[in-house]
């Protein structure tokens, strides 16, 4: 009974250490955008980052004035759902396989959250 009493202990130690982490490490890795927003979206943004959904831009921003373009909006829908299975999206002709969103879009073509306009397009950029 004791050492199971010791084990509970520790694991519960555990759990409420790796609970705070978020937290604590949010400050740090939010501090890495030259543009991390300061005002009411600062909480929605940081839990975005701290959950995987936003790791920002080449340049570190992450846009938080910018309109959200499709492509970005697949990529978030796809982290958020975990999707790694890519559909064949080489009949939309406003998507090369050299754009960071390419796979993104295939994914997101894969589950149907983005099924382009019927004229083969996918608009990313709007």
């Amino acid at each position: 009974m004791r050492i199971f009493k010791r084990a509970l202990a520790l694991l519960l130690t555990a759990l409420m250490f790796v609970s705070i982490m978020p937290t604590a490490f949010a400050t740090v890795f939010t501090s890495s955008f030259r543009d991390f927003p300061t005002g009411w979206s600062r909480e929605a943004m940081t839990a975005a980052v701290n959950n995987g959904l936003i790791i920002g831009r080449e340049d570190n921003t992450v846009g938080p004035t910018d309109y959200l373009t499709r492509a970005e909006s697949a990529t978030i829908i796809n982290r958020a759902f975990g999707s790694t299975v890519e559909a064949d999206i080489s009949g939309f002709s406003d998507v090369s396989e050299s754009d960071w969103y390419y796979r993104e879009f295939a994914k997101a073509v894969n589950m149907k959250t983005f099924v382009g306009n019927g004229n083969g397009l996918l608009s990313p950029t709007e």
